[in-house]
């Protein structure tokens, strides 16, 4: 048996600062040199000076994966049954992060299968993996997942995610959507801005009347009006045609969470709370364009109100909260209709999605290794999976992937992937920071979420 040496990082250096789109396997494989199975015996890694990105603070994590070669699908001077040593890489620390996916994804763990897409540099007789997705990981079978579907579910996250992560420096880590084309709405020093995620293309959608003077916007339905919240904490409906603003006169709660439009752009609400679970919510007139009637419901003894979603239909609205319940809730004037089954009694709960069918709801508990399922029609709970302890409290937030039974769940500084179906988790992804936000696009083509270190990171999610 004899040692190959693969060293990619440094022949990648001098253009790894650029970004990289993610290659098809069929181009991949027409283009290597090398096509390659094998079993990774081991894995280590080290953080040392970047020398692709030559600023003072820019660090990079090296991987040395080495790996037992299967098969060879494509190349020479490589056999079945070689050590093949090679390097990998992904940056560690940038200042600000960097747009598009830098270094390699995924990195395989001990004991994986991989299939990596590797060139030849005849220069300087080394491989390097194409970038950025040049290296797949492989079921238990050995079969690439990325050519293979199940019916019962995906098995790897190559089925769901279609590219490694973009980062995209803004003032806020918080975010929303567009509901008209799916454009990302934030804001910055100057004002309310909308990126495309696509093409991060960004257009100023309300200026801002001093630097730094909004915090968070979300849009209507129809895409005509924002409703903006300031540093001050007041919040204030603009249409975006016109400029015209109307301040809403309402306090938001103590413990103030975040607001949402009903999905027939009819009424929008706000939750939080601290002792009491408040919410606040404000029916607009047939016009849309005024405020009809506005109210508060609070819920006694129940602690804040973490997370709220509306099913897709916009006929539930369910919020979860510190006393580890579902709760569901009427159209204006607003009222709980329905307590469900009690989920947790620790810490409470955190983060709340619903499926895209809306036929189910996931719930996170946020001191508690679970994930629980709740049928919106009886609130009952239908499945608990264990999963990983939370982060504290509002720290764990849920998104299901569009037409499947995955769930993104935020953890701390990863975003973790679990096939509701199964119980099998299916990995993580590095997200830059703490999430405090994840969300999916309403096309469903991007995975969202707002960090504490205030980026927004986006995932290309597969059709």
């Amino acid at each position: 048996m004899k040692k190959i040496i693969l060293s990619l990082y440094f022949l990648t250096a001098l253009t790894a600062s650029a970004a990289v789109a993610p290659r098809s396997e069929e181009s991949m494989t027409e283009w290597a040199t090398h096509v390659i199975r094998g079993k990774v015996l081991a894995l280590s890694s080290k953080t040392q000076k970047s020398k692709a990105d030559r600023s003072l603070f820019a660090r990079d994590r090296i991987f040395k994966v080495t790996i037992s070669v299967n098969e060879v699908e494509k190349g020479k001077a490589v056999k079945t049954g070689d050590e093949l040593i090679f390097e990998a890489w992904q940056p560690s620390t940038r200042l600000p992060l960097l747009p598009g996916p830098q270094g390699h994804q995924p990195i395989p763990a001990k004991g994986d299968q991989i299939k990596v897409y590797l060139l030849y540099n005849a220069k300087s007789k080394t491989y390097h993996p194409y970038m950025p997705n040049g290296i797949v990981i492989d079921d238990d079978k050995g079969e690439g997942v990325q050519a293979k579907k199940r019916a019962d579910g995906a098995t790897s996250l190559t089925q769901v995610l279609d590219n490694a992560k973009f980062s995209v420096s803004s003032e806020t880590s918080h975010f929303s959507f567009s509901p008209v084309n799916s454009n990302i709405i934030y804001c910055e020093k100057k004002g309310v801005m909308s990126m495309d995620g696509a093409t991060s293309q960004t257009e100023m959608l309300l200026k801002s009347p001093e630097p730094d003077h909004y915090l968070w916007a979300w849009m209507s339905p129809d895409g005509k009006r924002l409703l903006v919240l300031s540093r001050n904490l007041k919040l204030v409906l603009v249409d975006i045609g016109t400029g015209k603003k109307i301040p809403l006169k309402e306090e938001l709660p103590k413990g103030f969470k975040r607001c949402a439009f009903s999905p027939d752009g009819t009424y929008f609400v706000a939750i939080g709370g601290m002792e009491d679970s408040v919410l606040l919510y404000w029916e607009l007139n047939e016009d849309k364009t005024t405020i009809k009637t506005s109210g508060t419901s609070t819920l006694a003894d129940c602690n804040t109100l973490y997370d709220s979603a509306f099913s897709p239909d916009g006929k539930t609205f369910a919020t979860v909260s510190g006393s580890g319940l579902v709760d569901f809730w009427s159209r204006p004037p607003m009222r709980p209709v329905r307590r469900g089954t009690s989920i947790t009694r620790n810490g409470g709960l955190s983060g709340i999605a619903f499926t895209s069918d809306g036929k189910t709801i996931a719930a996170a508990a946020s001191a508690e290794p679970t994930i629980t399922l709740v049928a919106p029609t009886t609130g009952k709970v239908v499945k608990r999976i264990e999963w990983k302890k939370g982060h504290p409290l509002s720290g764990r937030k849920l998104a299901f992937l569009p037409g499947t039974n995955v769930l993104a769940t935020a953890d701390g500084d990863k975003i973790g992937f679990l096939d509701t179906g199964s119980g099998r988790s299916l990995g993580s992804v590095p997200a830059g920071g703490i999430v405090k936000s994840l969300e999916v696009s309403p096309d469903g083509r991007w995975l969202v979420a707002g960090t504490r270190s205030k980026w927004v990171v986006l995932w290309r999610l597969k059709d």
